[in-house]
């Protein structure tokens, strides 16, 4: 979507730089730009990174019992623009005990999303719960619902328009007769999830003799909010579908595992598939008896987009702290515009891995 607000800015450029008097086709492109920027939503490569924003029965869902995370990705600099996402969130479990059967999850979460000169963007933030429930000694499922509220704006001020060229040169003094008609939009938001994971680590005795699975579906923007801008124009955001599998499986004798992950996400008419693969080697082993130590260890691999960019990505545990660090190498059409350089996103995560199996919660 984001390529789409980016090639709408470079036709208003064009427009502008060629000197045509072509008020209406500008007047155009703008709505269409709006349209598809206010339709969206945004999205990480680090998709494993961001559980909570993806599906609310994720919410506390983790070995551990408070987790919070932060992600920052910066787009397509080589265009000029800038196309800025950063999120933040925090969970936790609740009335969770070493051999209960049912538990929940909350939390809270934020992001921003802002693109482009005329920094069309979107702020959110809402609260998430989740109910859980340990269905044996291998097996979990979670449902969760998330309720928020979300603020759209634009400063289309910012944006150069033709009746603002003096028959010489763009002149900023001249009016350009036009209105900002996306200065601020807020709406509710809600969304609902279902969560599955299989694990035998249970039954091990060191944390690295397990085979790990988890999927979960999500519906977002449940509601499909609504909203009139002040031209009037009826405005929706779709419903986004979203499915997500990861998987961790440890090569036995060896400290090496992989993590094979796959997404899907589809909103309204567009929709996109990623899938890949790290490859972790353990440079400390942690127990489960005590506690007292800790797995760290480092990981390397890549994600692809499909028919869009490759995902190199380099991840690193120590302990309770994760750090991970990507880079989107574009490969679709737009690589032209962009010189293949996509874009890069951070990650920072902190759980507390109070998780030992004879240490009650305080």
């Amino acid at each position: 979507m984001k390529a789409i607000r980016h090639i709408a800015t470079l036709c208003v450029s064009y427009l502008l730089s060629s000197r045509r008097q072509a008020h209406w086709l500008v007047v155009i492109t703008l709505q269409f730009m709006a349209h598809v920027c206010f339709s969206q939503d945004i999205h990480f490569s680090q998709f494993n990174q961001s559980p909570v924003l993806l599906n609310p029965a994720a919410t506390g869902t983790f070995d551990g019992y408070e987790r919070a995370v932060l992600n920052h990705k910066s787009q397509w600099v080589t265009t000029g623009a800038k196309y800025r996402t950063t999120s933040a969130s925090f969970d936790m479990t609740v009335m969770k005990e070493k051999k209960s059967m049912a538990h929940l999850g909350a939390g809270v979460y934020f992001y921003n999303d802002m693109a482009g000169d005329a920094k069309m963007g979107m702020n959110q933030l809402g609260i998430s719960l989740s109910g859980i429930l340990q269905l044996g000694q291998m097996h979990k499922a979670a449902a969760g619902l998330h309720f928020g509220g979300m603020q759209r704006s634009a400063q289309t001020n910012n944006l150069e328009w033709g009746s603002q060229y003096n028959g010489y040169k763009y002149d900023p003094s001249l009016s350009s007769n036009e209105s900002n008609s996306y200065s601020s939009l807020m709406y509710a938001d809600v969304g609902t999830g279902l969560f599955y994971e299989f694990s035998n680590s249970e039954g091990s005795v060191s944390e690295h003799e397990s085979f790990k699975i988890s999927a979960g579906i999500a519906a977002l923007h449940f509601n499909k909010p609504g909203f009139r801008n002040s031209g009037n124009v009826q405005e929706q955001l779709h419903r986004k579908w979203v499915a997500l599998v990861n998987a961790h499986y440890d090569l036995i004798g060896s400290p090496l595992s992989i993590a094979p992950s796959l997404l899907y996400v589809s909103q309204g008419p567009s929709s996109e598939a990623l899938f890949g693969m790290l490859l972790h080697y353990r440079l400390s082993q942690g127990s489960k008896i005590t506690n007292y130590l800790k797995e760290s260890s480092i990981a390397f691999g890549f994600h692809y987009r499909l028919k869009d960019a490759l995902i190199p990505q380099i991840y690193v545990q120590f302990a309770d702290f994760g750090f991970g660090i990507s880079y989107d190498v574009n490969i679709s059409k737009l690589s032209s515009a962009t010189a293949s350089r996509g874009g890069i996103e951070v990650s920072i995560k902190y759980v507390n891995l109070h998780s030992s199996l004879y240490k009650s919660r305080r």
